[in-house]
Parts: C-alpha cells; sequence; structure tokens
C-alpha cells in the first residue's frame, strides 16, 4: 500500500471541534482501500495535515469528497515512509 500526505484548507472561521468532526467522519467512512492514519491541526495556516495509507490519490480523494466543504484538498504528496524503529 502506498502511502500519501495530504494538505486540506480548512474553511475559516471552523472551529478544532468541527475539523476534528470532519476528521473522524472521513476516516470512518474511507472507500477503496484508503486508510486515513492521523492528522494535524495547524491553527494558524487554518491547515489540516494528514497521513493516509491508499492504493492510488483518486481513492483518497473518494473519501474526502463530501467533507471537502469542511477541509479541501489543496495538495496531496506521496511519500515514503520512514519507520524510527529502523534505526535502533
Amino acid at each position: 500500500m502506498d502511502r500519501f500526505i495530504v494538505i486540506h484548507g480548512v474553511r475559516p472561521g471552523t472551529t478544532q471541534d468541527e475539523t476534528w468532526e470532519a476528521a473522524h467522519a472521513i476516516a470512518t467512512s474511507a472507500t477503496g482501500g484508503a486508510r486515513w492514519l492521523r492528522s494535524y491541526f495547524v491553527p494558524e495556516r487554518e491547515e489540516m495535515i494528514c497521513d493516509w495509507e491508499a492504493p492510488n490519490e483518486a481513492a483518497i480523494r473518494r473519501s474526502v469528497k463530501r467533507f471537502e466543504d469542511v477541509v479541501p484538498i489543496k495538495e496531496i504528496h506521496p511519500v515514503v515512509y520512514v519507520d524510527p524503529g529502523l534505526f535502533k
């Protein structure tokens, strides 16, 4: 499974609770083999940075589509995960 970092904008004025509610809904309704792993909310930039496993970008876009009004996708980057356990 490939890894992706997804940068979402957060609608101005959206609270952290509303952002977490959208993240929870996305995580529990992901489709097409996509799996949300974790997110970081950056309030001063009105962004959320998310770590995903998915077979492709399209699976992530399908999983997020109905929540784009709250957390629209700005960028998706394929990444290589580096596990700290590799260095022990």
